[in-house]
């Protein structure tokens, strides 16, 4: 009976830990972010982080790892697969900025560690670069698209490559200017890729 209370206490520390490093990022920054700053906002030692945590390095991959899953939930949510596929794309847009509009906090900490991490070969993990298994589901969305008709003829990868970096980019723009209204915003971008690929405009 012990070995099921400890594992919990253990997940609990782990996620207590995760969600510190978040805070810390959001609020210093990367380059001010240590396990000491961590350690105090949740109320631990150093040596506790570490029992976890192979270091700093480490503890940011968990970091851009519980930031991703998280995002994936919350699209998965709001996301109806039995949708056509203009109204999929238009939820995928939506439901990306809606996430990062309503987890500001997360969406900054994990740009502190791209930013950061970028310059730096294979130091980003697979989930935080635009690879096939953030690109190639929205690919293939654009593929249905075109062959159920309601979009018109055009090369998906650059498109979905387009599409990805707008929504980072509004992501971006709304840490650096958060009295920016959003919702405009958003539909803004649903506008421009609804023209950018409905077939017959």
């Amino acid at each position: 009976m012990e070995q099921p209370k400890q594992t919990f206490i253990e997940t609990a520390r782990r996620t207590q830990i995760i969600e510190c490093a978040i805070d810390a990022l959001s609020e210093l920054g990367y380059l001010k972010t240590s396990l000491a700053q961590i350690a105090t906002r949740a109320n631990i030692s150093t040596s506790v982080i570490s029992y976890y945590f192979a270091g700093k390095d480490d503890l940011m991959r968990e970091v851009i790892g519980e930031v991703y899953r998280n995002a994936a939930l919350f699209m998965e949510a709001h996301i109806d697969l039995t949708a056509p596929a203009r109204v999929l794309l238009q939820t995928y847009i939506e439901s990306n900025l809606a996430y990062g509009r309503n987890h500001l906090k997360q969406v900054k900490a994990l740009a502190e560690i791209v930013i950061h991490w970028r310059s730096e070969p294979g130091k980003l993990p697979a989930e935080a670069t635009p690879d096939e298994s953030i690109l190639k589901p929205l690919e293939e969305l654009l593929r249905w698209g075109q062959e159920t008709g309601e979009f018109r003829t055009f090369n998906p990868r650059p498109m979905a490559v387009t599409i990805r970096k707008a929504i980072d980019s509004a992501l971006e723009q709304w840490i650096t200017y958060p009295d920016m209204n959003m919702d405009t915003y958003t539909q803004e971008l649903i506008t421009l890729f609804d023209l950018a690929t409905r077939k017959g405009v």
